[in-house]
């Protein structure tokens, strides 16, 4: 567990003022560890994270990566935790607790530290994934090519979230890129699988080929985006996108204000432009690279012509 018995420790990743032991919400931790890492971490990685849970401030890539995991940790499960902690139960009914000086919070201010609850624990998720995976780890965490996210992405356009965003902003977040995945894998399964086949067919420099994949991959983004906006919980801005974590990985829909009315319509209209632009340019330059059907050319791109001589019959 990334957690002892220590209320400090556990006060170091959680803004909110408890003053409870780390044993009265345990169960809440524990459940909260085995969820977020079996969903996305290898069991090599999980190992290593534990391990170093038990070591005192370790530096580097171990002690980002074990700070990102106990501030996720810590976050989620004490959301998980606020229904619980509101009320009591004994022989007298359901209660809440109130004295003289104290009164128990209202519903705004709960929902309100529910919101920042969510979001702080699944932006160190985002974090913690970006640690594990950034190549400087692989040392560190050699078991992460066996996570359930791994294999997605390997035969990819773009393998990992920082490629996408150069084609689209997604502030290169690993959550963002996982959502978009379906929407991705739909495109590169059909039209860009066909782009891709007839970019390999032809006889290119290395130069034209890297042109024609990098205008591939920007219709591509594009296109995921325009067709991920309509089903997911996606917080727009002109030119860039990013899940909203708090309802598309909780669940928690109260917490999320889609974008609506004109700001969407201009979004997505000048969505819809840029990637049928993007997509007529690819075509034009693919076309432009591809011989005319029965044009033989020999190796430097020349059709040879041959002198048949003189007109016999004249």
């Amino acid at each position: 567990m990334l957690f002892y018995d220590d209320t400090e420790q556990l006060r170091q990743f959680l803004s909110v003022n408890i003053n409870f032991t780390v044993d009265t919400f345990r169960t809440s931790l524990e459940q909260t560890e085995e969820a977020l890492f079996s969903r996305f971490l290898d069991a090599g990685t999980v190992q290593v994270l534990r391990e170093m849970a038990g070591e005192l401030d370790p530096d580097g890539q171990a002690g980002k990566a074990l700070k990102q995991a106990r501030i996720a940790v810590a976050n989620l499960a004490m959301f998980d935790y606020l229904p619980f902690a509101e009320v009591q139960i004994d022989d007298d009914g359901i209660t809440v607790s109130a004295s003289q000086t104290r009164k128990p919070a209202f519903d705004y201010q709960t929902k309100k530290l529910g919101k920042a609850l969510l979001k702080r624990g699944w932006t160190a998720v985002d974090q913690l994934i970006a640690v594990v995976a950034d190549p400087a780890s692989a040392e560190l965490f050699p078991g992460w090519p066996d996570s359930p996210w791994y294999a997605v992405y390997t035969g990819s356009l773009f393998q990992n979230p920082a490629q996408f965003s150069r084609y689209y902003g997604i502030s290169d977040s690993w959550l963002t890129y996982w959502s978009l995945r379906p929407y991705i894998d739909d495109i590169e399964d059909g039209r860009a699988a066909t782009a891709k086949a007839r970019i390999a067919a032809l006889s290119l420099a290395d130069g034209e080929k890297d042109r024609l994949t990098r205008l591939l991959m920007r219709a591509v983004a594009r296109q995921a985006v325009l067709d991920a906006t309509p089903n997911l919980a996606l917080d727009i801005t002109q030119g860039s996108v990013q899940i909203n974590y708090t309802s598309q990985y909780s669940g928690a829909y109260d917490y999320f204000q889609p974008t609506t009315g004109d700001l969407l319509a201009v979004a997505l209209s000048n969505l819809e432009k840029q990637t049928a632009l993007s997509w007529e340019r690819f075509d034009t330059e693919l076309e432009q690279l591809t011989p005319a059907p029965g044009n033989d050319t020999d190796d430097s791109g020349f059709s040879p012509v041959f002198d048949a001589g003189p007109v016999v019959g004249f």
